[in-house]
């Protein structure tokens, strides 16, 4: 807990083998079986990798590998008008311009004041601790994705609240105040006038259903409530506001060098999390063919029962796309029990964020392996992004 009450979940490094035929998993999930190691389980990374398991990229930052990292427990509602929390029950925090729910616009920091747009999300973040907090990183939402379906494939119906031999996975709000999959959840609405069916963070009942761990110790509402934008992939521009269309099948991927508590709001600033290729070169590494899919790839479903899904790659572009929680070819798609069902989406815009989770009203294709490229920093979205913070650990 924090100095300001909000609640944090400490996630400690790990390794992490997929598709091993090793595993103790491999006969009943093949290819897509997970295996997690503790932090100290290997001298160093590179015996890690020896034993065909990786260091997640989560615990990567400013040049040092992490013993781990803290992450909201529960979306952000707002602390005042000044910053954001981390507490249960609470009203999400939507970047977008708008009157019918609770949003960033207005809200003022010591680094500026809040418009109603992404960028909103650093502000925030950030004025609850500056050096410290900033918005997770899309390597953290994707490190809880890997251990949800590690917990999974254990198979435990005792420690496991979300435990389901057919829908194997996280449970939220994403379909009337309730889950899609299992209507013995459900929420209480945050009593908005844009939508009843937008509910109170952490507000899921039975609550461990609605964790990433499913139990209560876990990060909550990982599969829909509202849309959550991470940093650390990212598209050029032309200026703080360029919203055009880039044509490009790579992407800048924030360097294990750069520190997540270092990234600022604006565009094009020494440490701004956006800004042109020039900038951005600084600060990521371009990785081309990051989006397995080109430049037109759209409504598709992550997921096969018969091909694997995440590279087992220790380094490289399959790493990569690993740590971004990205399908590794596209023979990966069309949608399984074991990835939720979850959509992935390709805005492909300057100055991109990529969005996870979904929203109330995106039923089946919501959870921790939803992925959208949308908005870009200096827009609002329809869909109501909210933020989540982080910060690491020694």
């Amino acid at each position: 807990q924090y100095k300001d009450g909000s609640i944090m979940v400490f996630i400690p490094k790990f390794y992490y083998r997929i598709g091993s035929a090793s595993s103790p998993r491999h006969a009943t999930y093949g290819l897509n079986c997970i295996d997690i190691a503790d932090g100290s389980a290997f001298a160093s990374e590179s015996a890690a990798n020896a034993a065909g398991y990786a260091l997640h990229r989560a615990f990567k930052d400013g040049g040092a590998v992490k013993s781990g990292f803290f992450i909201d427990k529960y979306i952000c509602s707002k602390n005042g008008n000044t910053s954001c929390k981390s507490v249960k029950n609470g009203v999400p925090i939507c970047l977008y311009d708008t009157s019918s729910y609770t949003s960033s616009k207005g809200m003022v920091t010591s680094e500026g004041t809040c418009t109603g747009i992404a960028a909103d999300a650093v502000l925030l973040a950030r004025s609850r601790g500056m050096g410290t907090f900033n918005v997770m990183s899309i390597f953290m939402f994707s490190a809880l994705g890997l251990l949800y379906m590690a917990q999974a494939q254990t198979r435990d119906i005792t420690n496991c609240a979300w435990y389901d031999e057919i829908n194997n996975f996280p449970k939220g709000c994403n379909y009337n105040l309730s889950d899609y999959n299992d209507r013995s959840v459900t929420y209480t609405s945050a009593g908005e006038s844009g939508s009843s069916a937008k509910p109170l963070t952490g507000s899921g009942i039975p609550f461990a259903k609605t964790t990433h761990n499913g139990q209560n110790c876990g990060v909550a509402d990982v599969n829909g409530v509202s849309m959550q934008i991470t940093l650390g992939v990212t598209l050029p521009g032309s200026s703080a506001t360029d919203t055009a269309y880039v044509s490009t099948t790579g992407a800048y991927v924030l360097k294990p060098a750069t520190k997540l508590s270092d990234l600022t709001y604006g565009w094009n600033g020494t440490n701004d999390a956006w800004g042109d290729a020039s900038h951005l070169s600084q600060l990521y590494d371009y990785v081309t063919d990051l989006y397995s899919g080109g430049t037109s790839e759209s409504n598709v479903l992550i997921g096969s029962a018969s091909v694997q899904v995440l590279s087992s790659a220790t380094s490289g572009l399959g790493y990569q796309r690993t740590a971004c929680g990205m399908h590794n070819s596209e023979s990966a798609l069309g949608g399984s029990n074991l990835f939720g069902h979850d959509w992935y989406g390709r805005g492909h815009t300057a100055s991109v964020n990529t969005c996870v989770s979904c929203y109330w009203g995106d039923g089946r294709n919501a959870g921790i392996w939803y992925r959208i490229e949308w908005p870009s920093r200096s827009a609002g979205y329809s869909y109501l992004p909210a933020i989540r913070a982080a910060c690491y650990g020694s």
